[in-house]
């Protein structure tokens, strides 16, 4: 046996530090360039006709076999040569966002807002202090690396953007911008990064310390401050500096260096700015919808926003509360985490009815407006910036629906694909009848952060499979045919797939970006750019849907579409609803944002309710003969199928066909990895057929069980509920083993399969952890516990045989057959209960 020391490191390792893992993620893959042009391929064959195809497809097989194969090696070569783990990191950063020459704001800033906050008459400053506080611990968090490490399956994720969203700054140079972060972790550097916050309301910037003698602020005592700064400021009407963050960036760049040269003040003042922990604008608007909260976060008020900061909170005057992010610090799902984080804690801090009184007087010096010296040549500037914001500004038409008649719930139970996958379909359904029977090309926001600093990969959604089931749906006369319901699960396949190559750095354009940066730096030509179907499929910016799934949580974000001729649709899928956000350029006719939000709404609505009323089974393996087959080969006892394996203690993994009597292996009690031993196998039959419901989870978990088999899941009251496998819904959380500890994620895939040979071991514990998934041992019982509670005497023979040395207390088991106990307990659950075995 191996010592509990050894064991103990197993089951109870202490949570991952926030960024421990990050400098061993694995180095950014480079694709082949075969696969690279395929999925290319795709992309167009989707957007574009025969013939257009035909010339693409030639002009890519001449690209792969010349000038592409030059690119491709040397790219290779100067990635080695480069010697980086992400060879993509510093060009994206630079080429994509801090060379762009053009304003910020409103047009690729990013706002965000929580769906869920009702309105409050004259709450901001109570509100906002409450933030600020739930913030700061969110900090310090992050800054302790006690924030939780996110994982895609077993994958750690670098965690590297959560060190720019506090103390972070976007600063304008000519020619390319700089990121700058004063943000240190405790590990990095001991001494506390600045902990100030700035204050912009009516045009002023005022600043406070959030600390004092290292001691964080109570929400009272920032109220103050906050008060205090609103009565001074509603004196008179600020400069407005903060609109000059809109103007194009080298002309920004060249009036920051002006105001600096004028005094060292502004310089200071500066510095204070974008090194400052956290930036608030307290703003007058009362939205009453998620729509002009949306508009005040992204489109309104310039002189009182810092576009350059990471992220700024605005906070109107009945508390709700948006956030303007800039693009280079990270992604949008990061500010989303962040937030939830920030609610959780306001959740809590809002049930406490009183705080410490502060013994000392307040002293109004405590907070400091930021004045800067300038000149006309300066004032004319913020003049200018205003209007060239307000013009763009008025420009982008944002709509935000929330569809209560459809919810993730809903895709679970009627529809059973991917939440994402039923809404990218059902927005390009969308589209498709609102602009004439047209695709369009498609960018999806594909996470990489998997890999080392790694951000994202496009998904190209819009794929020739999407574009099959658009069209045979086009005669749909309000029911799906098996033919259209048959399209439909191709082309969600195809988008699963697509997505979990993205996923693995596996799309297209990160890799054609990387080839067309060697063409440049070379001299070569990059021949695809010129072919129509490089900007029809979405090249260089030009995709007509920019989208991106913001998860499944009270949160949603935005920004404007990627080209003038296109849609922003960014969207959350909750348990209460579908909230999704459309944003259009205005002077331009081909498109309608009020329009493409009331199609998608339909759509959505009306998809899931095809499948509603339809008795269709939505696992895309199996219809006809296949499906009929397989109900034929249910088992009684419930098994594990043959490729199944189980981890030992020694943290061996072992077939589940090879498992002896004695055996020590891991199991759970009460959420905790514990050491079991196999009893004996229920049952096991190594020729035989069964049908088995195998789950996959969105951490890549899976786990292959018959129908009848107990497997626990999240229950809606967050407790553990053991569910026959053949009840398990995609979204359901299973209990999976990660990093040494339990922890949940949501089946994203059900499929049904015949396999050959099945096992059902029995353990001490009654769990056994298969393919590091948790199910019960036991099936066609309607109660795990009961069904523990009923073996309880044989688990105690085999205890006390073991304790006087029989080695083997049952039989092994090595024939085929369920074991003689198994019969004689289900004779006698049938005579003296049988209303507890579940019916076939």
């Amino acid at each position: 046996m191996h010592s509990m020391k050894e064991y103990f490191y197993l089951s109870k390792r202490t949570t991952a530090k926030t960024f421990e893992f990050d400098d061993e993620l694995p180095s950014l893959p480079l694709p082949t360039l075969e696969h690279t042009l395929d999925r290319y391929l795709d992309s167009v064959r989707a957007v574009v006709n025969d013939d257009e195809y035909d010339k693409t497809k030639k002009i890519v097989e001449q690209f792969s076999k010349g000038t592409g194969r030059e690119l491709h090696e040397q790219l290779d070569t100067n990635i080695k040569n480069r010697q980086e783990r992400n060879w993509l990191s510093k060009w994206w950063d630079e080429e994509i966002y801090l060379k762009w020459r053009l304003p910020i704001a409103p047009d690729i800033s990013m706002v965000s807002f929580n769906c869920l906050i009702s309105p409050k008459v004259d709450s901001q400053l109570t509100r906002t202090s409450i933030h600020i506080y739930a913030s700061a611990l969110v900090f310090e968090t992050i800054r302790e690396e006690r924030y939780p490490v996110s994982y895609m399956g077993k994958h750690p994720l670098t965690m590297y953007q959560f060190k720019h969203f506090f103390n972070t700054c976007r600063v304008p140079y000519k020619g390319c911008d700089k990121l700058v972060s004063s943000f240190r972790t405790v590990s990095e550097d001991v001494q506390t990064p600045p902990t100030h916050v700035v204050i912009i309301r009516n045009g002023h910037l005022f600043t406070f310390n959030l600390y004092e003698s290292k001691k964080l602020l109570t929400p009272p005592e920032i109220l103050r401050r906050l008060e205090d700064i609103v009565k001074q400021c509603d004196q008179s009407t600020g400069l407005g500096l903060g609109a000059l963050t809109a103007l194009p960036r080298d002309e920004w760049a060249e009036i920051r260096n002006h105001l600096c040269e004028i005094n060292e003040q502004n310089k200071i003042n500066f510095q204070v700015i974008e090194q400052a922990l956290l930036v608030y604008a307290l703003d007058d608007d009362n939205p009453e919808n998620l729509t002009e909260l949306a508009r005040i976060g992204m489109l309104k008020n310039p002189q009182s926003r810092w576009f350059d900061r990471s992220n700024v909170y605005i906070v109107t005057r009945n508390g709700l509360i948006a956030a303007n992010g800039e693009h280079s610090a990270y992604e949008a799902i990061i500010s989303i985490q962040i937030s939830d984080h920030i609610k959780h804690h306001i959740d809590s801090l809002e049930k406490i009815n009183s705080w410490p009184i502060p013994s000392d007087p307040y002293n109004k010096i405590i907070v400091r407006e930021l004045l800067f010296i300038y000149d006309s040549y300066v004032f004319n500037a913020i003049n200018r910036a205003v209007t060239l914001f307000h013009h763009s500004a008025n420009n982008i038409k944002i709509i935000v629906k929330n569809v209560t008649q459809c919810t993730k719930e809903d895709i679970k139970q009627y529809v059973r694909i991917h939440p994402d996958s039923f809404f990218q379909l059902c927005l390009q359904q969308a589209y498709f009848k609102l602009h004439g029977y047209k695709p369009a090309s498609t960018y999806e926001t594909g996470s990489t952060r998997r890999f080392y600093r790694g951000r994202t990969e496009t998904i190209r959604s819009c794929s020739p499979e999407v574009v099959a089931w658009c069209r045979a749906m086009t005669n749909s006369n309000n029911q799906l045919t098996e033919n259209e319901r048959q399209l439909f699960l191709i082309a969600a396949k195809r988008h699963q797939e697509l997505m979990t190559e993205a996923w693995e750095n596996q799309g297209c354009d990160r890799h054609l970006l990387g080839l067309s940066m060697i063409a440049h730096l070379t001299g070569k030509p990059f021949e695809l750019k010129h072919d129509p179907s490089w900007i029809k499929s979405g090249g260089d910016r030009n995709f007509i849907l920019s989208t991106s799934c913001l998860g499944f949580n009270t949160s949603l974000a935005g920004t404007a579409p990627m080209c003038l001729n296109g849609y922003g649709v960014f969207y959350r899928i909750g348990s209460d609803a579908i909230t999704f956000f459309v944003a259009t350029y205005q002077n331009c006719s081909d498109t309608n944002a009020q329009a493409l939000a009331n199609s998608i709404e339909h759509t959505l609505i009306e998809v899931k309710t095809y499948f509603m009323k339809s008795d269709f089974n939505t696992s895309y393996l199996w219809t006809g003969k296949q499906w009929e087959s397989a109900h034929s080969t249910e088992v009684g006892v419930g098994c594990f199928s043959g490729d199944s394996s189980v981890m030992l203690i020694n943290g061996e993994q072992k077939p589940i066909g090879s498992l002896q009597t004695g055996n020590e292996l891991l199991a759970v009690d009460h959420l905790e990895v514990v050491p079991t031993e196999m009893v004996f196998m229920l049952d096991k039959q190594t020729s035989k057929q069964a049908k088995f419901y195998t789950l996959i989870t969105d951490s890549g978990h899976q786990i292959s069980l018959t129908g009848l088999h107990l497997i626990p899941i999240i229950s809606s009251s967050n407790k553990m509920n053991y569910i026959a496998a053949r009840h398990v819904q995609l979204g359901d959380q299973l209990y999976v083993l990660m990093n040494g500890h339990i922890e949940f994620s949501p089946v994203r895939n059900i499929t049904i399969e015949i396999k050959k040979g099945y096992f059902a071991p029995l353990t001490l514990t009654g769990t056994i952890l298969i393919n590091d998934v948790l199910a019960s041992c036991y099936a066609s019982a309607k109660n795990h516990q009961w069904a523990q509670t009923f073996m309880a005497p044989f688990r105690w023979y085999y205890k006390l045989a073991r304790f006087i040395s029989v080695n083997q207390p049952f039989n092994n088991n090595r024939t085929d057959g369920i074991h003689w106990v198994v019969k004689i307990i289900y004779q006698l659950i049938t005579y003296i209960q049988p209303s507890t075995l579940h019916i076939l």
